[in-house]
């Protein structure tokens, strides 16, 4: 039998870009991509971090004016774009906005898939 975790150990958190990692480091590797530069321009920052905020903002909005499903889809692809290329730069609060990102569109009723997310019918 497996030992339960005692509730005063506080559990690891891991980012959802870290979750297979672990598996595939050694592959991705191999393939030999060309890296990002560890600095990008402020004002390319401050640019991505206003839209960001814009998006997230009407994912907000979205939910207390019931936007048509078309427009709401298109908030959500928008805004995940937005919060992966944060990421993918290495903007430092890039994990924060993915978790606020995360909480607005599971208040929407999406749910996550393997790549994106669904509306839950």
């Amino acid at each position: 039998m497996g030992s339960k975790r005692d509730r005063s150990e506080s559990r690891e958190r891991r980012s959802p870009n870290q979750t297979v990692s672990n598996y595939t480091d050694d592959f991705m590797e191999d393939l030999d991509l060309p890296t990002l530069p560890g600095n990008i321009p402020q004002r390319l920052a401050d640019a991505l971090h206003a839209r960001i905020k814009a998006l997230l903002y009407q994912l907000r909005e979205a939910r207390t004016e019931r936007y048509v499903q078309t427009i709401e889809i298109r908030l959500v692809r928008e805004t995940l774009q937005a919060v992966l290329t944060a990421h993918e730069l290495g903007l430092s609060d890039s994990e924060a906005l993915y978790a606020e990102f995360r909480h607005l569109v599971q208040d929407l009723g999406y749910e996550s898939t393997q790549v994106g997310f669904a509306k839950i019918r």
